[in-house]
């Protein structure tokens, strides 16, 4: 009863070869993709089947390695490495040392070609794999970069602007200073003017008995002349400012050494006390050491 259930076995399986050989190798539509890679499942486990009996039939082996060559461009990758070692690829591995000089042929061309062909699938694979590296390393570098540069902008930004803002307040200061010499210049000279006046008009009556006196004495037939006014120091004319600038100027020269000294030199030191105003009186300042040098001298 056990040799009639192996030989039914066996017949069952001659048929499923035959029918997995017919469907095999045929890609014309999507249908015939799906009956090739079913044909190629079904071939591998009948070659497991054949090759694990005490006595393999070899010639529906060879008719099934012949099979899988002709349509060896068909079989792909997972085909061959599916179940490792049940798979198709380790079976024909198998099989190449197999005693059968036949069966070893075919075997060790199938084997090669899956070699070549998993070999291949690899090496794709793995060019991808360090293609999707190096595009996310470029990418984080990059986002890294525009990070850094956004930072360093943010920071030049920020040194613009309080540079900006530090030379503003320098320039509103100094404009305050100027204004406030100026105020101080112009008060000085209101109070000058003022106490001219208060001088003049307590002179004017004095002048006045002057006249009268000498109109006395005179005889009808000469003019009256008019005793003409003192004239007014030099000094009376400057501004406060112009004053004081001549006065710390005199305390410079007098203890200085005249040989060496320097216009520039002077006004360096008046800078330190009255800024800008120096600039816009050079003139005055440049006339006013020359004639306290000349004094000095000549004392």
């Amino acid at each position: 009863g056990g040799e009639t259930q192996t030989q039914e076995a066996e017949q069952d399986v001659d048929v499923d070869v035959d029918k997995d050989i017919n469907d095999l190798g045929r890609e014309e539509t999507d249908l015939d993709k799906q009956g090739n890679k079913k044909a190629i499942v079904g071939l591998t486990e009948k070659l497991k089947f054949l090759t694990e009996r005490a006595e393999p039939d070899l010639l529906t082996i060879s008719g099934i390695l012949d099979a899988l060559i002709n349509a060896q461009m068909t079989i792909t990758v997972p085909e061959i490495v599916l179940k490792n070692e049940d798979g198709l690829g380790m079976i024909v591995r198998r099989l190449r040392k197999h005693a059968d000089a036949d069966v070893s042929s075919k075997a060790g061309i199938l084997y090669d070609f899956f070699y070549e062909t998993v070999k291949t699938e690899w090496d794709r694979r793995d060019a991808e794999q360090r293609k999707a590296k190096k595009r996310a390393r470029e990418r984080e570098e990059k986002r890294k970069a525009t990070k850094e540069s956004k930072k360093r902008k943010g920071n030049l930004d920020e040194f613009v602007s309080r540079k900006k803002q530090e030379e503003s307040e320098a320039k509103a200061e100094k404009q305050a200073r100027r204004e406030k010499r100026k105020e101080s210049a112009s008060v000085a000279k209101e109070e000058k003017k003022k106490e001219k006046k208060e001088k003049k008009e307590k002179g004017k009556p004095d002048k006045k008995k002057k006249k009268k006196k000498k109109k006395a004495d005179t005889s009808e037939d000469e003019p009256s002349e008019e005793e003409p006014e003192p004239e007014e120091d030099e000094d009376q004319d400057l501004d406060q400012m112009e004053k004081d600038m001549k006065r710390d100027l005199a305390e410079i020269i007098k203890g200085a050494d005249l040989e060496n000294l320097t216009v520039r030199q002077c006004k360096e030191q008046l800078t330190e006390k009255y800024g800008d105003e120096v600039e816009e009186r050079k003139a005055f300042i440049k006339e006013a050491i020359r004639e306290l040098i000349a004094a000095q001298q000549a004392s």
